[in-house]
C-alpha cells in the first residue's frame, strides 16, 4: 500500500492533533449484546452491579459481577484499569491487577464485556446507505462517503478481503447523484481477450456486438474490483480512457464517449506490483485521485456483535460468555462475510438450545485460544497474574508522571524496585536516567 497523503481519506483511529474523548462502550452483559456508551471524566469511574449509575457503569443484569468489580482511573491523558474483585478482571483476555488502557482494549468483568475507546471529535456522523456500525471507523467511513460521493473523481479503495470494498463502492454511487446504473466487473482471473471485451465491448455495429461494461454503466458508476489483477496489456487502454473519457470497442473503428465514474479496488499491495512491473504507475496515479483505506473487522470490534445479532434468528438463545469472548477476540480475516457465516452456523447448530456456546462454532474460531475466564472465589480471592506493562504503556506512564519512578510506583501499586525491573525489561533505564539528569540540569540553571 502507499503512504497516506493529501488525497488519502478514510478511517484512521486518531488523526494527528485531533482531540479525543475517552469512553467505555458496553458490548455485552449477561449474554445479551449492548451498545451503550459511558463517558470517562477525570478521576474514578467504578464498574459493577451496585455502583451509582451516574458516576459509574452499572451492570445489574450480570450475577457474576461484584458490586464494585473494577474502576477506571483517568489522570490527564492516562487511563488505568484497576481490579477490585476476587472474581478477577481481564484486559484483552489476560488477568490484571492494574493496567494502562489504550484505544481498543477489551475489558471483561464477570460476564460483561466493555471496550475502551478514545473517540475522535473531528468527525460528524452521517446517514449513509449500506454502511452500518457504531465504531469510530464506521463513522469515519460514512463521513468519507458523504464527502467523496458527490464528486466525479475516480476513487481507489484499498483493503483486505472482506473489508467491504464493493459495499463502499455502492455507497459512493448512492450518494453520487448519478442516474445511471452501478456496474461491477471483477478483474480477477480474466484473460486479456475476455477482459477487453467485457470492459470495452466488441464490434461497431450489428447483432453480434457486445455492449461492454463501460457502455452499460453510462451515466452511472463502474466498479473495477481487484484492479491489480487487470491484464497488463489492457492497462494502457484504461489510462487513455481516464485521460480522454472515450473508448474504442474491440474491432471497432469509431470511439464512443464514456460517461461513467470509475471506482477501483485492490486487496493486494499495488506499490509492490508497480515495483516489479505488474501494474502501471501512470494508471495508479489516475485511479488514486482519491484513495480510501478500509479498516479490518479487528479495528471495528464493537460492530461484531451487532452484525452477528442482525443475522441470527429472532428470539435466539443468549450467548455464553466464552463465545462472546472468542467472537470479540477473533481476527475475522474474511471480514463481514465471515461474521455473517458464523451467525448462520450458530443459528442452525444452536436451534432449540437454551444457550449458544463456543463449541457450536469452535472450528471456525479455532484461531482464538479458549479465554481465561476467572474462577469463582472460594474463601479468598485467587492470586492474579501480575500485569507487566508493555513498552508503550510504560512510556505513557513515565511521561505522565514526569519520569518520577516513585510516582509511577504509586500509580501502579507496585514498588520502585518492580518499576526498575520493568525499565530493565524494556531497556528504558538509560532514558529515565537521561531525563533525570536533564531535569537536574534545568533546576540548577
Amino acid at each position: 500500500m502507499t503512504e497516506a497523503d493529501d488525497t488519502t481519506m478514510g478511517p484512521q483511529t486518531l488523526r494527528s492533533g485531533a482531540v479525543s474523548r475517552p469512553v467505555l462502550r458496553v458490548l455485552a452483559s449477561g449474554g445479551a449484546a449492548r451498545s451503550d456508551v459511558h463517558a470517562l471524566h477525570p478521576g474514578v469511574t467504578p464498574i459493577g452491579r451496585g455502583v451509582d449509575s451516574v458516576a459509574g457503569v452499572r451492570l445489574d443484569g450480570d450475577p457474576r459481577l461484584s458490586r464494585q468489580h473494577a474502576r477506571v482511573v483517568l489522570e490527564g491523558e492516562v487511563a488505568r484499569l484497576v481490579n477490585d474483585s476476587g472474581y478477577g478482571t481481564l484486559k484483552n483476555g489476560e488477568q490484571i491487577d492494574a493496567a494502562v488502557l489504550v484505544d481498543g482494549d477489551l475489558i471483561q468483568v464477570g460476564d460483561s464485556f466493555l471496550l475502551f475507546r478514545r473517540l475522535p471529535t473531528d468527525v460528524v456522523d452521517a446517514v449513509v446507505p449500506f454502511i452500518v456500525g457504531v465504531s469510530p471507523e464506521a463513522v469515519r467511513l460514512r463521513a468519507t462517503v458523504r464527502l467523496v460521493g458527490p464528486t466525479p473523481s475516480p476513487v481507489l479503495l484499498l483493503g483486505a478481503t472482506g473489508t467491504g470494498k464493493e459495499v463502499m463502492a455502492r455507497a459512493l454511487h448512492a450518494l453520487s447523484g448519478r442516474r445511471g446504473p452501478f456496474v461491477g466487473v471483477t478483474c480477477t482471473g480474466l484473460p486479456a481477450e475476455v477482459a477487453d471485451v467485457e470492459l470495452f465491448g466488441k464490434g461497431s455495429a450489428g447483432a453480434a456486438d457486445v455492449e461492454g461494461a463501460l457502455r452499460r454503466a453510462h451515466g452511472g458508476t463502474i466498479f473495477l474490483d481487484e484492479i491489480g489483477e487487470l491484464p497488463l496489456s489492457l492497462q494502457p487502454r484504461l489510462v487513455r480512457l481516464l485521460d480522454e473519457k472515450r473508448a474504442l470497442a474491440v474491432g471497432g473503428t469509431t470511439a464512443y464517449d464514456v460517461d461513467a465514474r470509475i471506482i477501483a479496488s485492490s486487496g493486494a499491495d499495488l506499490a509492490a506490483a508497480m515495483s516489479v512491473g505488474r501494474f502501471r504507475a501512470d494508471l495508479y496515479a489516475r485511479l488514486a485521485e482519491i484513495t480510501i483505506h478500509l479498516p479490518s473487522m479487528t479495528a471495528r470490534r464493537e460492530d461484531v456483535l451487532p452484525l452477528l445479532e442482525s443475522a441470527l434468528p429472532k428470539g435466539h438463545a443468549p450467548l455464553e460468555p466464552a463465545l462472546i469472548a472468542a467472537l470479540l477476540s477473533y481476527p475475522w480475516p474474511y471480514g463481514v462475510r465471515e461474521v455473517l457465516k458464523v451467525a448462520t452456523e450458530l443459528g442452525v447448530r444452536g436451534a432449540g438450545s437454551p444457550l449458544l456456546t463456543r463449541d457450536l462454532v469452535g472450528e471456525r474460531l479455532r484461531a482464538v485460544p479458549a479465554p481465561s475466564v476467572a474462577a469463582e472465589p472460594a474463601g479468598k480471592a485467587p492470586a492474579l497474574r501480575e500485569h507487566i506493562p508493555d513498552k508503550a504503556e510504560l512510556l505513557a506512564l513515565l511521561k505522565h508522571h514526569g519520569y518520577v519512578i516513585a510516582d509511577v510506583a504509586r500509580a501502579t501499586g507496585r514498588s520502585r524496585k518492580q518499576v526498575y525491573r520493568w525499565l530493565d525489561k524494556h531497556d528504558l533505564r538509560k532514558l529515565v536516567s537521561e531525563r533525570e539528569s536533564g531535569l537536574d540540569d534545568e533546576s540548577s540553571a
